[in-house]
């Protein structure tokens, strides 16, 4: 059990309160959210916005975490090719691979759609080891205000 975080229409996501109280669920919907919108450092880059959870900066070489998030936002002020949808595919699908390797997820299957001038639709379906579905959307316009998220769940 975890505490849930609900993403909200402009992209953040806040703790879940419900009745004075703090929201509890498994944790999968989160580990999820976190998974695709953290900001993950790209280690392959000399650029000086090089991002990265803060977490990352701690030694956790001696068990082996590997880091937290998503190379998501490198393509914030890229022009739509193929190339780069398949990019973004690319680092939604590695910053879900850990959910595979941990055993939470039997698969994850991600599909990306141009739906506009610079906005994508991210479909998400992600297969549990008992044979249950869960699948996400989101869509991302990073032409609004440093990036509009909208989500919906299915």
């Amino acid at each position: 059990m975890d505490i849930a975080m609900i993403p909200e229409e402009m992209g953040d996501a806040d703790i879940a309160i419900v009745n004075n109280d703090l929201l509890i669920d498994d944790g999968f919907d989160t580990a999820v959210y976190i998974s695709l919108f953290t900001n993950m450092r790209d280690m392959d880059s000399d650029n000086p916005d090089n991002r990265g959870y803060w977490g990352d900066a701690l030694d956790l070489s001696s068990i082996a975490v590997p880091p937290l998030g998503s190379l998501l936002w490198k393509y914030s002020r890229a022009v739509v090719t193929s190339d780069v949808i398949n990019s973004i595919k690319t680092a939604c699908s590695d910053a879900l691979r850990w959910m595979i390797d941990d055993g939470i997820a039997g698969s994850v299957n991600v599909t990306v759609s141009e739906i506009g001038n610079n906005s994508y639709v991210f479909g998400i379906s992600i297969t549990r080891p008992d044979n249950t579905g869960t699948s996400y959307q989101y869509k991302l316009n990073w032409n609004a205000q440093a990036g509009n998220i909208s989500f919906g769940g299915a």
